[in-house]
């Protein structure tokens, strides 16, 4: 499969048609400046995506019976197509999902603790982590690893534990 552009210099309704399960489908012969030549398949026995003296970006591929031609569809970078892109940013969406998993872990959080449910203390402690993660990320900070044999410091709090 080859994703091309070239001026379109036929496009003929061939009378053939098959179908599927997605329906009905029109065979139009295609053909570009290029030399590229292959059938696109339409719903409608017109078509509007290859338009001769027009350029077209399409993709080619070899029909694996020689005897056929190959077969030729619109490209269209912003459809799938799938080649790892076509993720569109949604920011209201993100927003949302940062909030939910906010919340998941505030009432973990409560349950770990051994807290009594309390609606207002669960969604305040989700308001911190939301803002945790909305927050821009920091540049990471770089600590001096010790050298063998050197001790290395160790913060220890007044119950003499290193956290």
């Amino acid at each position: 499969m080859n994703q091309k552009t070239a001026t379109v210099t036929a496009a003929v309704y061939t009378n053939r048609t098959f179908q599927t399960q997605y329906g009905e489908f029109h065979v139009h012969s295609i053909t570009f400046d290029n030399g590229d030549t292959g059938d696109y398949n339409a719903k409608t026995p017109t078509q509007d995506k290859f338009v001769v003296g027009q350029q077209a970006s399409y993709e080619i591929t070899p029909n694996a019976n020689p005897a056929y031609a190959a077969k030729i569809k619109p490209f269209n970078p912003n459809q799938g197509n799938y080649s790892g892109g076509g993720k569109k940013d949604n920011t209201a969406t993100q927003r949302s999902i940062e909030r939910q998993q906010a919340l998941k872990l505030a009432i973990e959080y409560s349950q770990v603790m051994g807290s009594k449910p309390d609606t207002a203390g669960t969604l305040a402690t989700a308001e911190l982590f939301y803002k945790w993660i909305s927050q821009p990320e920091e540049e990471p900070k770089t600590v001096a690893t010790p050298q063998p044999g050197q001790p290395s410091e160790v913060h220890k709090g007044p119950d003499n534990l290193p956290w």
